[in-house]
């Protein structure tokens, strides 16, 4: 676990910025307005893979939401 101040710094000293792949995407339909996104992501050349879930709600605008993303490392 980092916290916020970690999470700022490490991103700040990044430099070089690898594209990123996605693939196989699922989503679950939780009911007419909510949905959890899964989905997989990894550099282009493979390395630093990683499995991710979103969880996204309607809105009373009829906008989509993001409400809760997760990332954990692929082994």
């Amino acid at each position: 676990m980092v916290n916020r101040i970690e999470t700022i710094t490490s991103l700040l000293s990044e430099r070089v910025i690898s594209p990123i792949y996605s693939s196989d995407f699922r989503i679950i339909e939780i009911g007419g307005c909510s949905a959890i996104l899964i989905y997989r992501t990894s550099n282009i050349d493979g390395s630093h893979q990683v499995l991710r879930s979103s969880h996204w709600v309607l809105s009373v605008a009829n906008d989509w939401t993001l409400l809760f993303h997760q990332g954990t490392p692929a082994k």
